[in-house]
């Protein structure tokens, strides 16, 4: 950042038409340029984990597409209530609490607490399966990290092989 700030320095302390204002431009242009591209690098990756998440969802455990909805919540450390899923998916109550039944059933999104306070979290094995469906190596996932060290992990390393593909 220190040559972005330096770049200002051309335009001098007053309006001066005849300044050389080309490494102010230069600069300012490659920080959009950067920004862009680290917005459509974290879209990709978003992508990505949204294809495991819905991969799992539907061919590993037989379930409706929709409940990749709470996976993928999961995998960032957001709490999934009964009635946040029922607002990103439009269903029923009662469907609400099956699918998130299911879930848990799998091990990957187990409840915690109950009645209204009840909701679900994603453990150690919803963060391997999908380190494994986004061909993450086990090296690179801290098993004795925090859930939020090891989403991390997984993010950047589908960050980096996607940004070496191109």
């Amino acid at each position: 950042m220190p040559e972005y700030y330096s770049a200002f320095a051309c335009l001098g302390e007053a309006w001066d038409a005849d300044a050389h204002v080309t490494p102010f431009l230069e600069a300012h242009v490659h920080a959009h340029v950067t920004q862009v591209e680290a917005l459509s690098l974290r879209n990709a990756v978003e992508r990505a984990i949204w294809t495991v998440v819905e991969d799992i969802a539907v061919l590993d455990l037989g379930l409706p597409a929709r409940t990749a909805n709470a996976l993928y919540d999961a995998f960032f450390t957001r709490p999934v209530t009964n009635r946040y899923y029922r607002g990103l998916t439009d269903i029923s109550q009662v469907t609400a609490s099956h699918d998130l039944a299911k879930l848990a059933a799998s091990g990957l999104v187990p409840a915690q607490g109950a009645g209204r306070s009840a909701h679900h979290v994603g453990t150690q094995r919803l963060m391997e399966a999908i380190a494994q469906g986004a061909a993450v190596p086990a090296d690179r996932v801290p098993a004795g990290g925090s859930a939020e060290e090891r989403r991390e992990a997984v993010l950047a390393a589908v960050a980096d092989r996607l940004h070496r593909s191109g």
